[in-house]
């Protein structure tokens, strides 16, 4: 199944990795974005036999083997380096998840000594008040803020819209709508609605935006750029045409195979917030399957309403 929370979290990641390096490795400096997961970095003062990586795991469910596994991906890293640097692993938890395992990860004989022990991050954004990311003065943290602590809530997603806006970061603003849609959850359609109401007030800055934009790259086709629009001014009929068609034509721009079940799958859909939210989602999905796994889901979102 698709996973926005990851891809999510990933693009948060690689659009600011230094905030993510001070918060997590204090005194690290980024050097380069290996992969979304692998970060490249050297303590300071910044020297070329100094570096290591870290590697962070996005985690939205439970998983009692997370250290192994952490504990799996970081060797794996250092075997395959040459120079065989260190690696600091570090899980993130986008959800509220119980019975987290506690670093460090101990092992022992049956004797009592002990075999390996394992340091690793964990965090667990539920579990974080706010401001404990507000008190980091990391702007590329402020995606964040809807999955901490009480976050899922309008005050908080309008003081990440805020703090976004000032601090001249709106290329994240896409990015934090989804992760506060997300924590509002299908559930909460008042809180859906007011994020889309909230999202159309912001449509001239959203327009400026890289994910705004890849969206209307190809607005020489007929109805797309004009589908964008009508979906965030115009009325609620005007406004589910133009989304179905938004989304469509984002679907026939990256994977023109499933053009004909999009079209289908989102002719049946009459909720703004729903397709609003499969706007960002589609222009995020990687792969064809990705794509095909979100419009097939809209038949279970139905089926639950």
């Amino acid at each position: 199944m698709a996973k926005p929370w990851d891809e999510a979290m990933k693009r948060v990641v690689a659009a600011s990795p230094q905030a993510f390096v001070d918060w997590l490795f204090p005194g690290g400096q980024f050097i380069e974005l290996v992969t979304t997961e692998l970060l490249k970095l050297a303590e300071e003062p910044l020297r070329s036999d100094n570096c290591l990586a870290m590697e962070l795991e996005i985690q939205s469910t439970a998983d009692s083997e997370m250290p192994e596994r952490l504990l799996e991906y970081g060797l794996r890293i250092i075997r395959n380096d040459p120079q065989h640097r260190p690696v600091y692993s570090c899980v993130i938890y986008v959800r509220k998840v119980n019975n987290v395992p506690q670093p460090p990860l101990v092992w022992e004989y049956p004797n009592g000594f002990e075999n390996l022990r394992y340091y690793y991050g964990s965090i667990e954004l539920a579990a974080l008040e706010p401001e404990v990311i507000l008190e980091t003065r990391q702007t590329g943290l402020l995606p964040l803020l809807p999955l901490t602590k009480g976050g899922a809530s309008r005050s908080t997603a309008q003081t990440m819209f805020s703090g976004l806006q000032s601090a001249g970061r709106t290329d994240l603003i896409p990015i934090g709508s989804l992760l506060a849609s997300l924590a509002f959850g299908n559930e909460n359609p008042a809180e859906q609605d007011w994020l889309t109401r909230r999202i159309s007030d912001m449509y001239d800055i959203l327009q400026e935006t890289p994910v705004y934009q890849f969206m209307t790259k190809e607005a020489r086709e007929e109805g797309l750029q004009e589908g964008l629009e009508k979906g965030f001014e115009k009325g609620r009929e005007e406004g589910l045409e133009a989304l179905r068609l938004a989304i469509v034509n984002i679907v026939r721009e990256k994977f023109p195979k499933i053009v004909r079940l999009a079209r289908k799958q989102v002719a049946v859909v009459d909720d703004l917030a729903t397709l609003g939210q499969l706007v960002v989602k589609m222009s995020l999905v990687q792969t064809p399957t990705e794509a095909k796994q979100l419009l097939l889901a809209l038949d279970e979102d139905e089926e639950e309403e």
